[in-house]
Protein backbone atom coordinates (compact mmCIF):
# COMPACT_ATOMS: atom_id res chain seq x y z
CA UNK A 1 0.00 0.00 0.00
CA UNK A 2 1.51 3.35 -1.02
CA UNK A 3 2.14 6.23 1.34
CA UNK A 4 -0.42 8.30 -0.56
CA UNK A 5 -3.12 5.71 -0.08
CA UNK A 6 -2.26 5.34 3.60
CA UNK A 7 -2.46 9.10 3.95
CA UNK A 8 -5.91 9.13 2.36
CA UNK A 9 -7.14 6.37 4.62
CA UNK A 10 -5.77 7.92 7.80
CA UNK A 11 -8.37 10.17 9.38
CA UNK A 12 -7.70 13.27 11.40
CA UNK A 13 -7.05 12.51 15.06
CA UNK A 14 -8.68 15.11 17.24
CA UNK A 15 -6.66 16.97 19.80
CA UNK A 16 -8.05 18.14 23.10
CA UNK A 17 -5.59 20.41 24.86
CA UNK A 18 -4.92 20.21 28.56
CA UNK A 19 -6.00 23.84 28.91
CA UNK A 20 -9.56 22.70 28.21
CA UNK A 21 -9.31 19.72 30.48
CA UNK A 22 -9.06 19.24 34.19
CA UNK A 23 -5.49 19.44 35.44
CA UNK A 24 -6.12 16.31 37.46
CA UNK A 25 -3.11 13.93 37.30
CA UNK A 26 -5.27 11.26 35.65
CA UNK A 27 -6.20 13.67 32.83
CA UNK A 28 -2.55 14.60 32.37
CA UNK A 29 -1.60 10.91 32.22
CA UNK A 30 -4.25 10.32 29.56
CA UNK A 31 -2.92 13.24 27.52
CA UNK A 32 0.61 11.85 27.69
CA UNK A 33 -0.54 8.42 26.55
CA UNK A 34 -2.53 9.93 23.69
CA UNK A 35 0.38 12.00 22.42
CA UNK A 36 2.73 9.02 22.55
CA UNK A 37 0.27 6.82 20.68
CA UNK A 38 -0.39 9.44 17.99
CA UNK A 39 3.32 9.50 17.25
CA UNK A 40 3.60 5.71 17.34
CA UNK A 41 0.69 5.24 14.93
CA UNK A 42 2.46 7.21 12.20
CA UNK A 43 5.78 5.37 12.42
CA UNK A 44 5.04 1.67 12.97
CA UNK A 45 7.47 -0.42 10.94
CA UNK A 46 8.19 -3.52 13.02
CA UNK A 47 6.51 -6.15 15.15
CA UNK A 48 8.12 -4.64 18.24
CA UNK A 49 6.45 -1.30 17.50
CA UNK A 50 3.12 -3.08 16.94
CA UNK A 51 3.39 -4.70 20.37
CA UNK A 52 4.40 -1.39 21.97
CA UNK A 53 1.44 0.35 20.34
CA UNK A 54 -1.05 -2.31 21.42
CA UNK A 55 0.38 -2.29 24.94
CA UNK A 56 0.08 1.49 24.98
CA UNK A 57 -3.59 1.27 24.01
CA UNK A 58 -4.21 -1.06 26.93
CA UNK A 59 -2.54 1.42 29.27
CA UNK A 60 -4.55 4.26 27.74
CA UNK A 61 -7.89 2.59 28.41
CA UNK A 62 -6.86 1.80 31.96
CA UNK A 63 -6.27 5.55 32.45
CA UNK A 64 -9.50 6.49 30.68
CA UNK A 65 -11.34 4.14 33.03
CA UNK A 66 -9.90 6.10 35.96
CA UNK A 67 -10.91 9.34 34.23
CA UNK A 68 -14.57 8.31 34.39
CA UNK A 69 -14.44 8.80 38.15
CA UNK A 70 -13.60 12.51 37.88
CA UNK A 71 -16.43 14.81 39.12
CA UNK A 72 -16.05 17.11 36.09
CA UNK A 73 -16.83 14.27 33.70
CA UNK A 74 -19.68 12.93 35.82
CA UNK A 75 -21.31 16.37 35.84
CA UNK A 76 -21.07 16.59 32.06
CA UNK A 77 -22.95 13.31 31.73
CA UNK A 78 -26.06 14.95 33.20
CA UNK A 79 -26.39 17.12 30.08
CA UNK A 80 -28.89 15.39 27.76
CA UNK A 81 -26.99 16.33 24.59
CA UNK A 82 -23.68 15.10 25.97
CA UNK A 83 -25.25 11.97 27.37
CA UNK A 84 -26.55 11.02 23.93
CA UNK A 85 -23.03 11.33 22.55
CA UNK A 86 -21.66 9.27 25.41
CA UNK A 87 -24.16 6.54 24.61
CA UNK A 88 -23.02 6.64 20.97
CA UNK A 89 -19.45 6.15 22.17
CA UNK A 90 -20.60 3.15 24.16
CA UNK A 91 -22.07 1.70 20.96
CA UNK A 92 -18.83 2.42 19.09
CA UNK A 93 -16.92 0.47 21.71
CA UNK A 94 -18.60 -2.71 20.45
CA UNK A 95 -17.08 -2.13 17.01
CA UNK A 96 -13.67 -1.71 18.62
CA UNK A 97 -14.07 -4.95 20.51
CA UNK A 98 -15.10 -6.75 17.31
CA UNK A 99 -12.13 -5.28 15.42
CA UNK A 100 -9.56 -6.26 18.05
CA UNK A 101 -11.05 -9.75 18.36
CA UNK A 102 -10.88 -10.26 14.59
CA UNK A 103 -7.27 -9.08 14.50
CA UNK A 104 -6.49 -11.53 17.30
CA UNK A 105 -8.16 -14.30 15.28
CA UNK A 106 -6.13 -13.30 12.21
CA UNK A 107 -2.86 -13.60 14.12
CA UNK A 108 -3.89 -16.84 15.85
CA UNK A 109 -4.81 -18.42 12.51
CA UNK A 110 -1.54 -17.30 10.93
CA UNK A 111 0.40 -18.70 13.87
CA UNK A 112 -1.40 -22.02 13.52
CA UNK A 113 -0.54 -22.19 9.83
CA UNK A 114 3.12 -21.48 10.55
CA UNK A 115 3.16 -24.27 13.11
CA UNK A 116 1.66 -26.62 10.52
CA UNK A 117 4.32 -25.72 7.97
CA UNK A 118 7.00 -26.21 10.61
CA UNK A 119 5.66 -29.70 11.18
CA UNK A 120 5.80 -30.35 7.43
CA UNK A 121 9.41 -29.21 7.35
CA UNK A 122 10.39 -31.45 10.25
CA UNK A 123 8.69 -34.43 8.57
CA UNK A 124 10.02 -33.29 5.21
CA UNK A 125 6.49 -33.56 3.81
CA UNK A 126 5.53 -31.91 0.53
CA UNK A 127 4.33 -28.34 0.90
CA UNK A 128 3.02 -27.26 -2.49
CA UNK A 129 2.45 -23.74 -3.83
CA UNK A 130 -1.26 -24.62 -3.83
CA UNK A 131 -1.16 -25.23 -0.09
CA UNK A 132 0.74 -22.01 0.53
CA UNK A 133 -1.71 -20.18 -1.70
CA UNK A 134 -4.61 -21.57 0.32
CA UNK A 135 -3.01 -20.27 3.52
CA UNK A 136 -2.58 -16.81 2.02
CA UNK A 137 -6.18 -16.83 0.75
CA UNK A 138 -7.46 -17.63 4.22
CA UNK A 139 -5.33 -14.87 5.72
CA UNK A 140 -6.59 -12.38 3.13
CA UNK A 141 -10.19 -13.23 4.03
CA UNK A 142 -9.49 -12.35 7.66
CA UNK A 143 -7.64 -9.19 6.66
CA UNK A 144 -10.59 -8.06 4.51
CA UNK A 145 -12.95 -8.61 7.43
CA UNK A 146 -10.79 -6.39 9.63
CA UNK A 147 -10.67 -3.71 6.92
CA UNK A 148 -14.48 -3.69 6.75
CA UNK A 149 -14.63 -3.09 10.50
CA UNK A 150 -12.09 -0.30 10.14
CA UNK A 151 -14.28 1.29 7.48
CA UNK A 152 -17.23 1.21 9.88
CA UNK A 153 -15.08 2.86 12.53
CA UNK A 154 -14.03 5.53 10.02
CA UNK A 155 -17.68 6.30 9.31
CA UNK A 156 -18.36 6.50 13.02
CA UNK A 157 -15.40 8.84 13.49
CA UNK A 158 -16.49 11.16 10.68
CA UNK A 159 -20.00 11.42 12.10
CA UNK A 160 -18.81 12.15 15.63
CA UNK A 161 -19.67 15.45 17.27
CA UNK A 162 -17.19 16.78 19.79
CA UNK A 163 -17.82 16.24 23.46
CA UNK A 164 -17.08 18.87 26.04
CA UNK A 165 -14.02 19.00 28.28
CA UNK A 166 -12.91 15.64 29.69
CA UNK A 167 -15.64 13.76 27.81
CA UNK A 168 -13.85 14.65 24.58
CA UNK A 169 -11.02 12.32 25.55
CA UNK A 170 -13.33 9.37 24.87
CA UNK A 171 -13.62 10.28 21.19
CA UNK A 172 -9.93 11.11 21.01
CA UNK A 173 -9.02 7.76 22.56
CA UNK A 174 -11.22 5.92 20.10
CA UNK A 175 -9.71 7.84 17.18
CA UNK A 176 -6.13 7.07 18.14
CA UNK A 177 -7.05 3.44 18.81
CA UNK A 178 -8.36 3.07 15.26
CA UNK A 179 -5.24 4.78 13.94
CA UNK A 180 -2.91 2.41 15.81
CA UNK A 181 -4.94 -0.65 14.82
CA UNK A 182 -4.93 0.43 11.17
CA UNK A 183 -1.14 0.70 11.17
CA UNK A 184 -0.81 -2.62 12.96
CA UNK A 185 -3.19 -4.34 10.53
CA UNK A 186 -1.21 -3.03 7.56
CA UNK A 187 1.99 -4.60 8.86
CA UNK A 188 0.24 -7.81 9.88
CA UNK A 189 -1.36 -8.13 6.46
CA UNK A 190 2.02 -7.87 4.73
CA UNK A 191 3.59 -10.35 7.14
CA UNK A 192 0.77 -12.87 6.70
CA UNK A 193 0.49 -12.60 2.93
CA UNK A 194 4.14 -12.58 1.91
CA UNK A 195 6.28 -14.15 4.64
CA UNK A 196 9.94 -14.31 3.61
CA UNK A 197 10.24 -18.01 4.28
CA UNK A 198 7.43 -19.29 2.00
CA UNK A 199 9.40 -18.98 -1.25
CA UNK A 200 12.47 -20.49 0.37
CA UNK A 201 10.37 -23.33 1.81
CA UNK A 202 9.04 -24.31 -1.61
CA UNK A 203 12.53 -23.96 -3.11
CA UNK A 204 13.76 -26.43 -0.52
CA UNK A 205 11.12 -28.97 -1.50
CA UNK A 206 11.83 -28.52 -5.21
CA UNK A 207 15.56 -28.87 -4.67
CA UNK A 208 15.13 -32.04 -2.68
CA UNK A 209 12.93 -33.75 -5.25
CA UNK A 210 14.20 -32.42 -8.59
CA UNK A 211 17.97 -32.67 -8.25
CA UNK A 212 20.24 -35.63 -7.77
CA UNK A 213 19.43 -37.28 -4.42
CA UNK A 214 22.85 -36.62 -2.91
CA UNK A 215 22.94 -32.97 -4.00
CA UNK A 216 19.31 -32.43 -3.03
CA UNK A 217 19.87 -33.83 0.45
CA UNK A 218 22.94 -31.67 0.95
CA UNK A 219 21.19 -28.47 -0.09
CA UNK A 220 18.10 -29.38 1.93
CA UNK A 221 20.02 -29.80 5.16
CA UNK A 222 22.14 -26.69 4.60
CA UNK A 223 19.09 -24.50 3.99
CA UNK A 224 16.39 -26.05 6.16
CA UNK A 225 17.94 -24.67 9.34
CA UNK A 226 17.66 -21.11 8.00
CA UNK A 227 14.02 -21.66 7.02
CA UNK A 228 13.29 -23.15 10.44
CA UNK A 229 14.89 -20.15 12.15
CA UNK A 230 12.80 -17.75 10.05
CA UNK A 231 9.62 -19.67 10.83
CA UNK A 232 10.49 -19.81 14.54
CA UNK A 233 10.97 -16.04 14.50
CA UNK A 234 7.64 -15.58 12.70
CA UNK A 235 5.87 -17.78 15.26
CA UNK A 236 7.44 -15.88 18.17
CA UNK A 237 6.38 -12.57 16.64
CA UNK A 238 2.80 -13.75 16.15
CA UNK A 239 2.73 -15.10 19.69
CA UNK A 240 3.83 -11.71 21.04
CA UNK A 241 1.29 -9.78 18.95
CA UNK A 242 -1.50 -12.21 19.87
CA UNK A 243 -0.67 -11.78 23.56
CA UNK A 244 -0.89 -7.98 23.30
CA UNK A 245 -4.17 -8.18 21.35
CA UNK A 246 -5.62 -10.46 24.03
CA UNK A 247 -4.46 -8.03 26.70
CA UNK A 248 -5.98 -5.09 24.84
CA UNK A 249 -9.24 -7.01 24.38
CA UNK A 250 -9.46 -7.60 28.13
CA UNK A 251 -8.74 -3.93 28.83
CA UNK A 252 -11.43 -2.81 26.39
CA UNK A 253 -13.96 -5.15 28.00
CA UNK A 254 -13.06 -3.83 31.45
CA UNK A 255 -13.30 -0.24 30.21
CA UNK A 256 -16.70 -0.88 28.61
CA UNK A 257 -18.03 -2.32 31.88
CA UNK A 258 -16.70 0.75 33.67
CA UNK A 259 -18.34 2.99 31.05
CA UNK A 260 -21.67 1.18 31.45
CA UNK A 261 -21.50 1.68 35.21
CA UNK A 262 -20.62 5.34 34.70
CA UNK A 263 -23.71 5.94 32.54
CA UNK A 264 -25.99 3.98 34.85
CA UNK A 265 -24.97 6.13 37.82
CA UNK A 266 -25.43 9.48 36.07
Amino acid sequence: MTAAVMEQQTFHVRSVSLQSRSRHPVAIKVEEELQRLKTAATSMSSSTEICDGLRGLGDLYACVGDLLHLPSLQQTAFCSKQRKRLEEELEASLLLLDLVDNMRELVATAKGRVQGLQSDLRRRSATSPVMLGSVRKEMQKNVNKCHKLLKKMDEKCRSSVSLEADCGVLIESRDVTVSVLRSALGLLAMACQKPKWTRRLWTLKSTQTQRAPELGESLFYSSSQLVQEQMDAAEATMEAVETELQRLLRRLIQWRVCFLNFLSLN
